[in-house]
């Protein structure tokens, strides 16, 4: 069975996070780590949980990692050709078994810090394996695409 990712036109796109959304986003990420460790359902070890996920108006480009940390902004800017599959699950589908996906196996990225309280110039990191693997996932649900077979 081969699994495609498609994009939906009623889908929910994210939109950058600015200066003025940063009160929202620090108020934000405990209630999405708490969400995130939860111990229900299928998927007891989430890995990552996208602000579209939880909120349908007005959904911020960032995600909160299962150790508290968060991303905001996040753009693949460059990936490998090499893919590798991976089973894969969504908490947003948390009653659905994982599915074998095709992932990049290494992928740059940008994203923005914060610093003084204001979001810095883009920076750029290289991730590999699992850590690939979830920020294409998050910026697939951030760009309003979610995976169906």
């Amino acid at each position: 069975m081969k699994v495609v990712i498609r994009q939906y036109p009623e889908s929910v796109i994210s939109r950058p996070v600015t200066n003025e959304d940063l009160p929202r986003v620090l108020e934000t990420v405990p209630i999405m780590y708490e969400v995130l460790n939860r111990k229900t359902g299928m998927y007891k070890d989430g890995h990552a949980l996208a602000h579209v996920q939880v909120v349908d108006k007005d959904p911020l480009r960032f995600y909160v990692l299962k150790d508290g940390s968060y991303v905001i902004n996040p753009v693949i800017v460059r990936h490998t050709r090499h893919t590798v599959q991976k089973m894969e699950g969504c908490l947003s589908y948390c009653t659905k078994r994982p599915i074998l996906m095709d992932r990049y196996h290494k992928c740059d990225v940008e994203v923005q810090l914060i610093n003084d309280n204001v979001l810095g110039e883009p920076v750029r990191f290289t991730l590999a394996g699992i850590d690939a693997q979830i920020v294409q996932h998050e910026v697939d649900h951030m760009d309003g695409k979610t995976i169906y077979y």
